[in-house]
């Protein structure tokens, strides 16, 4: 009976310094979100939400914001219906953030003050942390979300999917920057179509780097950025976007009006099918196409998955305007437009 009175004892002393070990982590998370919040005042954001609700005991802190709402003045704005932020009691460099209901990023920019919304349904994102608190890797996703530019809608997508990673072993490490993989599928286009390619791009896969990225918080979104742009390393990249199909590697990045420039070292499952397309189009000559069809032969070939010939031939983007080979096939604009 004794030991049995012990064991009740034991449990109890326990289970309560374990409860005040949940309230001082619960607590020193409160104060780090209000110190926080003080300091992205006193830069100048906008930031409003219903009372923080903690939750979780005994294992997880589970802290839920309603109604949040975040107004940078560099001139974005972030709102939800609810947001989660979630962490394993022992494994606090491990968080996990999810957005409930509906939510919305609206960015201005641009002289004529242009106005882009993202708005989705679902997101959320998982981060490892490093030692000092750095994002070390981590994956985020996108369901069932539209892009509106002004009163337009551009494009809408069924999911989308981004991991990265910051901290690689040597070489990669070597060359800087943030890995990543990059995953969209069934993206729809509305409007004025995106001359040659169909209203819907089915896949999209891309496993890169960037570099070069600006870390500065707060940095105004209203004007094109000066000096160094980032750019996108693209080790691997796998499109299906009709008429096109095409997997290669190349390099992406912004020239200094906001325009898209690289190139792409890109194989193609099918160029006829391009061809004709912008033959129809009238990108290119329509009695060039057949002559450019026979210069298909000359190109470089591979047998593809599936045993589909693939040609390879380079898409460079330069000047604002768009090569497939030596083919001038598109004007570019710049984003900040």
């Amino acid at each position: 009976m004794r030991k049995f009175f012990y064991a009740i004892v034991l449990i109890s002393v326990s289970g309560f310094g374990f409860w005040l070990y949940w309230q001082w982590v619960a607590t020193r998370f409160e104060d780090g979100l209000e110190n926080w919040r003080r300091a992205r005042m006193a830069e100048g954001y906008e930031i409003e939400h219903a009372p923080l609700e903690l939750r979780g005991f005994p294992t997880t802190l589970e802290a839920l914001l309603r109604a949040p709402r975040i107004a940078a003045p560099g001139g974005w704005r972030w709102q939800a219906s609810a947001v989660t932020l979630e962490m394993a009691l022992f494994q606090p460099n491990q968080v996990k953030l999810s957005t409930h209901g509906s939510q919305e990023i609206v960015v201005t920019s641009g002289a004529a003050g242009s106005r882009q919304r993202l708005v989705s349904k679902d997101s959320g994102v998982s981060v490892i942390l490093s030692p000092d608190g750095s994002p070390r890797s981590g994956n985020g996703w996108l369901r069932d979300y539209k892009l509106i530019r002004d009163s337009r809608e551009i494009l809408e997508g069924q999911g989308a999917k981004l991991s990265f990673l910051a901290e690689a072993e040597p070489p990669a490490r070597d060359r800087g920057g943030l890995g990543f993989t990059l995953s969209l599928d069934s993206l729809d286009f509305s409007g004025p179509a995106v001359a040659p390619l169909e209203d819907r791009l089915h896949t999209l896969q891309i496993e890169g780097r960037v570099t070069g990225v600006a870390t500065e918080v707060g940095a105004d979104a209203s004007s094109a950025p000066s000096g160094k742009t980032p750019r996108i390393e693209i080790e691997d990249i796998h499109l299906n976007w009709p008429p096109v199909a095409l997997s290669g590697t190349g390099e992406l990045g912004l020239d200094e009006f906001g325009r898209p420039e690289g190139r792409l070292e890109a194989w193609w499952q099918d160029l006829s099918g391009l061809i004709d397309q912008l033959s129809r189009l009238r990108a290119i000559d329509e009695e060039a196409a057949p002559m450019l069809k026979l210069a298909l032969l000359a190109l470089p070939s591979r047998r593809g998955t599936g045993g589909v010939i693939e040609r390879r031939m380079p898409v460079v983007a330069e000047n604002g305007r768009l090569f497939l080979g030596p083919v001038e096939v598109a004007r570019l604009r710049s984003l900040y437009d």
